[in-house]
């Protein structure tokens, strides 16, 4: 099967010939460039900021968030993101997965850089956790852009500047410009469903893009209602209505990209730890992603009553799952154990998660007839996750044989360890470096905006229209030698089967992540967007000049 190609990066063949001979070489200095800082600060922190609080709105839920795939919340969100990304100045759509796709083309043909995450949740989430890397890519996106219409002369630094002030729509100030103002075609991806909570089908929307969607048989996906995936394409679906199984699998299918028309795949994602902060570092790349394996785990026992069945005559389903989990922490090093077996010490990584357990009946004076758990298991290293897996499936079939009762360990999801491309976290390592000068000069230029402005402070969540943005401007370092390990699963793990990955970590106050109480501070928002800025000016406008 032959992967498609980036749809925006032929289309500017045609308009490089429409532009005079100047635009066609970019200069790597312009006196045109942004020449205000407070320029940057709209666009690399208050846009964003106020972008991340408004799709943290976006919930089925009045009281906390939760919005999972093709939810209402879910096809809101998309709606409101691609609008996000067409002010940016992207061509976009939302596919047939609900991706939302918003693309730049380029002067000339060539592979595309592919940046994004995910805008699904986790139930009862917080507002960063992929979406971040969505908005701070969109951004970023954006003041390239309008970098490059400076540098092009296709725009003065002063008007770029007073548009930025006023909000003006990115597509509709270029016009057939925007896509032939870049070195290489970019395209940013808000991928539709990566945690996996509707289908258990983590990674569903970058799977489709790395081709190897039917490889881990995506399209059987089932819901707790009973749904297929195929059954809630055909009622919710972007363009498969009522489509027969044949069109939804062509459909699918056609979202493959052939590995030739990408160069590579840039995440940016809250930190889910604490590293970032202990070191007061705001910002790194990430070296490597644990793999991991997701199984669903059944017991089924014999119902009885609590008070008539002896404990020896027991088949308790609920004990058995309590025994088997019990086993797990224990294998994987639980720190509630004193005596952890020594082969859980073989990879510190190693972390071991029973993250659901449902019981049928479920009434207090009822023994249970069915137990079901799921279990999350990630560690860096594949022969140790393949270990206790094995180990974990052996023990969970003792347990039950010694009780008497009937169970079934299927592995649901499984992604090796990836490492990220050695030159683009070279790249990235740079951009942090180089961003640091810019993003000292944004923080303080936010002082005071023009009342009603953009940059007014109140994306920022520090200040009324018209004041100062009290941003705080903690003392910083580079981290220039630093590069974490991402123990949690990205799109870029599914990715990795099509390009190159990198990914950028960013501050997350106390490492806290899948809860409403993720936290990164505006002043780290920026410091994402001026890194991949940054990285962006080198990669696809050949540019390492200050900005």
């Amino acid at each position: 099967m032959h992967g498609s190609r980036i749809s925006c990066k032929w289309s500017t063949l045609c308009l490089v010939l429409l532009l005079p001979t100047s635009l066609t070489h970019a200069a790597t200095s312009s006196p045109h460039g942004l020449t205000e800082d407070s320029t940057l600060r709209t666009l690399l922190l208050d846009e964003p900021v106020a972008q991340l609080l408004k799709l943290g709105e976006v919930s089925d839920s009045d009281d906390n968030l939760n919005r999972t795939y093709l939810s209402p919340a879910h096809k809101r969100a998309a709606v409101l993101v691609e609008s996000w990304m067409q002010q940016a100045g992207m061509k976009t759509h939302i596919d047939v997965l609900g991706n939302v796709r918003g693309c730049l083309g380029s002067r000339t043909a060539g592979p595309a850089l592919l940046m994004g995450s995910h805008y699904d949740t986790v139930w009862d989430a917080g507002r960063y956790d992929g979406t971040l890397g969505v908005i701070v890519a969109v951004a970023a996106l954006k003041a390239l852009l309008l970098q490059a219409a400076c540098d092009a002369g296709v725009l003065s630094g002063d008007a770029v500047n007073a548009a930025v002030r006023e909000g003006q729509n990115v597509s509709a100030l270029l016009g057939e410009h925007a896509d032939a103002l870049l070195h290489a075609p970019v395209e940013v991806i808000a991928f539709s469903d990566e945690e996996g909570v509707r289908l258990q089908s983590t990674f569903l929307g970058s799977r489709a893009l790395a081709g190897t969607f039917f490889k881990h048989g995506m399209l059987a996906s089932v819901d707790k209602k009973g749904a297929t995936l195929s059954d809630i394409l055909r009622m919710h679906g972007h363009g498969l209505l009522g489509a027969d199984e044949d069109a939804i699998k062509q459909a699918i299918a056609r979202l493959a990209l052939a590995p030739e028309a990408v160069q590579g795949y840039v995440e940016v994602h809250i930190e889910q730890g604490v590293t970032l902060e202990g070191l007061d570092v705001p910002v790194a790349p990430v070296r490597a992603i644990a793999g991991q394996t997701r199984l669903a785990v059944m017991f089924k026992g014999m119902q009885g009553h609590a008070g008539a069945v002896t404990m020896a005559a027991r088949r308790d389903a609920v004990a058995a799952a309590a025994e088997a989990m019990f086993w797990l922490e224990r294998r994987c090093g639980g720190q509630s154990l004193v005596d952890v077996p020594e082969e859980a010490l073989e990879d510190p990584s190693l972390v071991c998660t029973v993250g659901e357990v449902d019981i049928h009946p479920g009434t207090s004076n009822v023994i249970a007839k069915y137990a079901n758990i799921s279990v999350d298991i990630r560690v860096r290293r594949d022969d140790v996750r393949q270990r206790v897996v094995d180990d974990f499936r052996q023990q969970v079939d003792s347990v039950c044989r010694r009780r008497g009762i009937e169970c079934a360990a299927e592995v649901r999801h499984t992604a090796p360890a990836v490492a990220c491309d050695p030159g683009m976290v070279q790249a990235l390592q740079s951009a942090c470096i180089r961003s640091q000068q810019v993003l000292e000069r944004m923080l303080a230029a936010g002082q005071c905006a023009e009342p009603g402005s953009a940059g007014a402070g109140v994306a920022a969540g520090a200040g009324a229209p018209g004041t100062c943005a009290a941003v705080p401007r903690r003392p910083r370092r580079a981290g220039a030698a630093l590069t974490l390990v991402s123990g949690a699963g990205h799109d870029a793990l599914a990715l990795a089967d099509l390009t190159k990955v990198a990914m950028l970590f960013v501050r997350n106050r106390g490492g806290v992540s899948h809860s409403p109480e993720e936290h990164v501070e505006p002043e780290d928002v920026a410091a994402a967007g001026a890194a991949l800025l940054m990285f962006l000016r080198e990669r696809v406008l050949l540019d390492k000049a200050p900005l």
